[in-house]
């Protein structure tokens, strides 16, 4: 069959990783580079040649196993990675990291903060509690108050938590299903203090599996097409970008819902009500090595920073360090920040970029439930990390998936 692609994310990728084997492949790519999320910068920093990502950074063989099977295959290469979690305040001068006791009360006072430590009480309260949930309807902040957890676990813990995790604003993460949320946390081990997977990074950052995934079918990839509309006939598909006019047998959407949607010509009511119950979101993305935007204290830094001085409904402002997480040697701290707060010093940015996530609700987590309603049908297949929870083992399955079904419809 002759079969489009639509996307060259993580799904996209993996689609036409599949699909090659037996079928004409094109992947259209409106970007001028493949891979999405999983885009690293080769930088020059003290001297020293450095690949840094700045989107997909780890992963774990417990709750990866496609992903890590893919690079298995592929023969990957992969090493250790250190994840921790921090969060804090410059307004209130407040910080502390979850990575040991020492670094948990790396502000002393807080030995003698009532309220701190009932939070870690209340840590280890939700870790039990929160996997007895039955009910699919409710929604975390209502999961919150109907369990009586305090406004400083919720401010100072479990919503800076999920907020970084998907990075989303805390207003989002509150009309979370409250399922959605614990079934995340209790799959990565998070609601254990012990049995917590060992996190992952590849060597050489994440282009290194893009360009062994990519090999088999290098030649029929197509940067920078702009696609200006998809209309279905009976027997085929005809694709139209800013360079030609071309007829498929099907087309596989693997870029987001919103995406589909827009280059879509007479999309069915079903594919806009459930593609639109899976909106993404914004998020700016600076590389950079001003260590002002950490917390005050050095016992304080963790691989992944939470400052929490933005108000509920702004963008999540959060500062992985790469040095951490990829185990980069460099004299001045490499690092990533979404939506900085405060202004970075502009002598110390290397790049400026944006990314877009989902954007999660009951309504999206509800859609999710109907993607054969609209996959599979008028000879067109959606596949992405927005049909899971977000994440690069959701967008490898969901490829899985939507060629499994074009397998079953060809027969």
């Amino acid at each position: 069959m002759k079969v489009a692609v639509i996307g060259s994310g993580i799904s996209g990728n993996t689609l036409a990783y599949l699909l090659n084997k037996n079928h004409d492949v094109t992947l259209y790519e409106k970007d001028k580079r493949i891979g999405g999320h999983s885009h690293t910068h080769e930088i020059v920093i003290n001297n020293k040649k450095v690949n840094v990502d700045t989107g997909f950074i780890v992963f774990n063989k417990k709750t990866y196993p496609l992903f890590t099977s893919l690079l298995n295959n592929l023969g990957v290469k992969y090493e250790n990675s250190n994840m921790s979690f921090s969060v804090f305040s410059k307004e209130n001068n407040f910080e502390y990291n979850g990575t040991s006791l020492n670094s948990l009360f790396s502000q002393r006072r807080n030995l003698l903060n009532p309220k701190f430590l009932k939070m870690i009480f209340e840590i280890l309260r939700f870790n039990k509690e929160s996997i007895k949930l039955k009910s699919k309807t409710i929604l975390l902040k209502q999961y919150l108050k109907n369990n009586n957890y305090s406004t400083y676990f919720c401010k100072n813990y479990i919503l800076p938590m999920g907020a970084a995790i998907w990075s989303s604003d805390i207003k989002t993460i509150l009309n979370f299903p409250a399922h959605f949320f614990i079934d995340f946390f209790k799959n990565h081990g998070m609601l254990s203090v012990t049995n917590r997977p060992q996190w992952l990074t590849i060597k050489g950052g994440s282009q290194e599996y893009v360009k062994k995934l990519t090999s088999g079918f290098k030649n029929k990839i197509r940067l920078n097409s702009k696609i200006k509309n998809i209309v279905r006939y009976k027997s085929y598909v005809v694709i139209e970008d800013n360079k030609s006019k071309e007829k498929f047998d099907y087309v596989f959407f693997a870029c987001h819902s919103d995406e589909a949607l827009e280059i879509l010509k007479k999309p069915t009511a079903d594919e806009v009500k459930i593609l639109s119950a899976l909106p993404y979101q914004k998020n700016d993305i600076i590389l950079h090595t001003d260590s002002s935007i950490m917390p005050q204290k050095k016992l304080s830094w963790a691989a992944w920073n939470y400052n929490i001085d933005s108000p509920d409904d702004s963008p999540i402002t959060l500062t992985y360090n790469m040095n951490i997480l990829q185990n980069i040697k460099t004299k001045e701290p490499l690092l990533v920040t979404l939506n900085p707060k405060l202004p970075i010093s502009k002598g110390k940015v290397i790049k400026k970029l944006q990314y877009t996530h989902p954007k999660f609700s009951k309504y999206s987590v509800s859609a999710q439930l109907k993607n054969k309603i609209i996959s599979g049908k008028n000879r067109t297949f959606y596949s992405g990390a927005y049909w899971g929870k977000g994440f690069h083992e959701d967008g490898v399955k969901s490829a899985y998936e939507a060629v499994k079904l074009f397998e079953a419809v060809i027969k």
